[in-house]
């Protein structure tokens, strides 16, 4: 029969495996430097404007027309037109035009005369075609005198050569400028402008022309 075995190694081998750490614990790694704040890279931040807003131009405002209605003698007169003016019997009086010899002329209507009248070479037109100023929204009158008008001064026709003409408005004193009998006048309504120079009215079958005293009409 075989004796054991005696391996002299036996107890320095226990003393080194009882020495080592167990094999079976998880394998922790070294942290990393820590880095001082001071040496981390930095870069400066872009300061802070204020705003500087864009110069848009400023919006031109919308065009403005006036409305115009065309009209024939024994026409219905539109509920929209006002009346601006007045003859010698208080008989109402509208802002009218007409086309006459190339051009484009303001005048004067009124139901009792049967047409519209302007002035033209010194006489009184009257025209069975015409229109009628269907609104005076956003106008007013202005003081005006031989050439010199506002400079929101409506153009509202034209003379054969091309030159504007404006809306005026005037008193017509029958006494006054044809020596007639009584004292009575009419608020009127002609032109302004053109080869006037100052303003002209058709009354009493003539052209009445004034350099100062008469109103156009003008954008409020």
């Amino acid at each position: 029969m075989t004796e054991p075995f005696d391996n002299p190694f036996e107890d320095e081998m226990e003393n080194v495996w009882a020495s080592e750490p167990s094999r079976s614990a998880t394998a922790t790694l070294p942290s990393p430097p820590f880095v001082p704040p001071s040496d981390v890279l930095t870069f400066p931040q872009a300061p802070t404007l204020d705003p500087v807003p864009i110069p848009f131009p400023a919006a031109a405002p919308p065009p403005r027309e006036l409305r115009w209605v065309t009209m024939e003698s024994g026409s219905l007169l539109p509920e929209s037109v006002q009346f601006v003016g007045n003859d010698v019997e208080g008989q109402l009086l509208y802002v009218a035009r007409g086309a006459y010899k190339d051009g484009v002329h303001p005048g004067k209507f009124g139901e009792h005369l049967g047409g519209a009248f302007i002035p033209w070479g010194g006489k009184e037109i009257k025209l069975t075609k015409f229109e009628l100023l269907g609104s005076l929204k956003g106008t007013s009158w202005q003081i005006a005198e031989r050439d010199s008008f506002p400079p929101k001064a409506i153009v509202c026709g034209h003379e054969a050569n091309g030159q504007p003409l404006y809306v005026a408005r005037g008193m017509v004193r029958q006494n006054v400028m044809f020596g007639l009998g009584g004292a009575r006048s009419t608020l009127c309504l002609g032109k302004a402008g053109g080869n006037v120079h100052g303003a002209a009215f058709s009354f009493a079958d003539r052209e009445v022309t004034m350099d100062r005293d008469f109103e156009v009409l003008v954008w409020e």
